[in-house]
């Protein structure tokens, strides 16, 4: 693994931070392009994909420290700004990310319906490439697994300290996998589905049965699970599949 890319004198270049800087500025490249397709002003675009940007980081942020407070941040709260080292916890990013995009659609008088439908295949994109730096990283992985493509993390990784020496899934690449490939369906469907939103509501559809299953064998601390054998991720991952049908199949019988 290489969680660190180089050193420029007293500066460490993470593979982590690089990776997500690149997933998202690939996806704001093609939120760009796509805002054509949906008569957006280019220029907004622009401003609301670094807002989600930041929005997305700083809430998922916050839901990892309430998540890992007593693990890793009690004792040291000055480690909740360390966030170059990771700890991101993906809803918590996505949900501050939405309702602050909401508020700046309305404001701008924007269509909220075809803004969502615009950058959702590209919010995949950028979390798949963001990925790759997860594994690098040697975070967000599997649980132990004897099929052959199981992977040992180096002993200085989250990965190999936690499983050490241990074939375990590279779940950051099933992920990453995942991810490019919901984009790619994404496009797919919009070609042959005129419904608006439709593209966000199948986004949160798709997305939301990936983590419920990829879940069940990446690796959690016993803290993570809070009902049964089913992470919290994997709680709010049920919501989102129940919301998209019911949005999906709703707005199909409107017509």
């Amino acid at each position: 693994m290489y969680p660190e890319l180089l050193h420029i004198g007293g500066l460490t270049i993470r593979t982590w931070g690089v990776f997500v800087i690149i997933g998202f500025l690939l996806a704001m490249i093609w939120a760009k392009k796509r805002c054509r397709k949906y008569n957006l002003n280019p220029i907004v675009i622009d401003h609301l994909t670094w807002i989600i940007i930041i929005t997305g980081i700083i809430g998922a942020r916050i839901a990892y420290v309430i998540e890992h407070w007593q693990t890793e941040f009690a004792s040291n709260p000055f480690a909740v700004l360390a966030i170059w080292q990771g700890g991101l916890t993906l809803y918590g990013g996505v949900f501050l990310a939405l309702i602050v995009c909401i508020i700046y659609v309305k404001r701008k008088g924007m269509s909220l319906s075809d803004t969502l439908d615009a950058i959702a295949p590209t919010v995949m994109l950028g979390l798949g490439i963001g990925r790759i730096g997860c594994f690098f990283n040697g975070c967000c992985f599997g649980k132990p697994t004897h099929l052959p493509w199981g992977m040992v993390f180096p002993p200085n990784s989250p990965a190999g300290y936690t499983f050490y020496g241990i074939k375990i899934h590279p779940t950051q690449l099933y992920s990453m996998a995942a991810c490019l490939v919901i984009a790619l369906l994404l496009t797919r469907i919009e070609r042959h589905d005129t419904f608006r939103a439709h593209t966000f509501f199948y986004t949160l559809l798709f997305y939301g049965i990936w983590r419920l299953g990829v879940d069940f064998i990446r690796y959690y601390e016993a803290s993570a699970y809070v009902w049964h054998n089913l992470t919290f991720n994997q709680i709010i991952s049920i919501g989102l599949i129940v919301f998209a049908v019911i949005a999906l199949l709703s707005t199909r019988y409107r017509r």
